[in-house]
């Protein structure tokens, strides 16, 4: 298919001179990378973004593996500092860092444990994936799909998003004004991670 032609030229881009197929391929977070997430509260619906996002992905070609030459996510992992989250408001950073506990836990970090390749069409991959997500010192299994796409020149997009609630992860919504502001529990994370095979621009 088409699209498993075009993720084949992430795995040529790493080959090894002397090897006729390179299995995995080792993919880091581009700078262009995005993570953010959306809150409610009494007084306006937010967004908060983080400014600094660092990651990696493995792919795997399994061509020849007997399970149809499925292009597989191996590896992934993710780490965001905490106080990289910003809201575009001074007193609402503040707020959030102290509720996800920046200083004791100065990162929110996310380890994939496992993606199953659910469908292929003419332009995206999507994968089933199931993941151990790290906020405030706890941690929570989460599934979500994720979909894949392979730009011209080369690059891994990988799109997803999930709902949370703060309190799974024994956060407690911030409050603001003497709590007469209050931040609703769910929020919803969106991610558009670019990846691609060179750390030239981390």
């Amino acid at each position: 298919m088409k699209q498993i032609l075009r993720f084949a030229v992430i795995f040529g881009i790493v080959t090894t001179v002397g090897y006729a197929q390179t299995e995995r391929a080792t993919l880091f977070f581009s700078p262009k990378s995005k993570l953010s997430f959306d809150g409610t509260s009494t007084l306006h619906n937010f967004t908060v973004e983080a400014k600094k996002l660092e990651g990696v992905v493995v792919l795997e070609d399994r061509t020849g593996k007997g399970d149809g030459g499925k292009t597989a996510i191996t590896f992934a992992t993710a780490t965001i500092p905490t106080t990289s989250l910003e809201s575009g408001n001074s007193s609402m950073n503040e707020k959030m860092w102290e509720a996800l506990k920046a200083e004791d836990h100065p990162t929110i970090n996310y380890t994939l444990t496992s993606a199953e390749l659910d469908r292929v069409s003419a332009n995206v991959l999507l994968f089933k994936t199931v993941g151990r997500l790290t906020i405030a010192g706890v941690t929570k299994e989460i599934a979500m799909t994720v979909s894949g796409t392979l730009s011209e020149g080369g690059e891994l997009l990988l799109e997803g998003s999930t709902k949370l609630l703060m309190t799974d992860f024994g956060v407690k919504p911030p409050t603001m004004m003497f709590g007469t502001i209050r931040t609703g529990d769910e929020v919803t994370v969106k991610f558009n991670i670019v990846a691609s095979s060179s750390q030239a621009a981390q």
